[in-house]
């Protein structure tokens, strides 16, 4: 019914307990993710280790699944993730850019994206439990950039779900923080692991996902920060 954070912190997530909150998918041009069977910059030179490319639409879970499925190791997106900005059509454009990086984070797979924080730099240990990025565009870039590999592991921000219950263990400040919620509404779930309207929330709801640290907001957007854990325990 609520979220219990082990640390005694408040976490509460009252939106995801009931109702629903689905969206339609929304048209937009598409590219291609370029896909290597090898993590190793100078192996993905080698004949033979490139796959080609693969979807990036608006359903980027299954995408990966796809591509974890065909032996993908690593992965390009074809554009900037651009975060802060108030251009047409961008909000959409970069939950879908974060989805891929959060997706392909959680399969282990490794993600050559460049994000562009904008106003958004203050936040950047928010996206700090995502694959480091090639390049970083903000004030200090190189220094975020540099923070960003250093501190990167893998599950620093992850999450698993079960029957009737999801659970979160964050690393992100280098403290291990857990969290439990039960009676989870999937389907409201589902829509923010693809970036739900914000509209689609009270004024209440949306401060306590952003407060939770767990959603963050994309412009109109709602969008789950924590990747899905396929491999556990997590060494904390």
């Amino acid at each position: 019914m609520r979220w219990v954070a082990h640390d005694g912190s408040p976490a509460l997530v009252p939106a995801l307990l009931h109702g629903s909150a689905g969206r339609t998918p929304e048209a937009g041009a598409t590219a291609a993710l370029r896909c290597w069977r090898e993590r190793d910059e100078e192996a993905r030179e080698w004949d033979g280790i490139s796959m080609g490319e693969g979807q990036y639409e608006d359903t980027p879970v299954r995408t990966v699944s796809d591509l974890v499925a065909r032996g993908v190791q690593h992965v390009a997106l074809p554009e900037p993730v651009i975060l802060g900005h108030d251009e047409g059509g961008s909000d959409r454009r970069a939950a879908r850019g974060l989805t891929h990086v959060r997706e392909l984070t959680g399969h282990g797979l490794s993600v050559e994206w460049d994000p562009d924080l904008g106003a958004e730099i203050g936040q950047w240990r928010l996206f700090s439990h995502l694959c480091p990025p090639r390049s970083v565009t903000c004030p200090d870039g190189e220094a975020v950039l540099d923070q960003w590999r250093t501190t990167f592991r893998m599950n620093n921000c992850g999450y698993r779900r079960g029957v009737g219950f999801v659970e979160v263990t964050d690393l992100r400040r280098g403290t291990q923080r857990r969290v439990a919620m039960r009676k989870v509404n999937q389907g409201k779930l589902a829509s923010l692991l693809d970036g739900a309207p914000a509209a689609d929330f009270r004024r209440q709801e949306r401060e306590a996902f952003t407060e939770s640290g767990f959603v963050h907001q994309v412009g109109s957007l709602l969008w789950w920060l924590p990747s899905r854990i396929t491999r556990w325990p997590v060494v904390g």
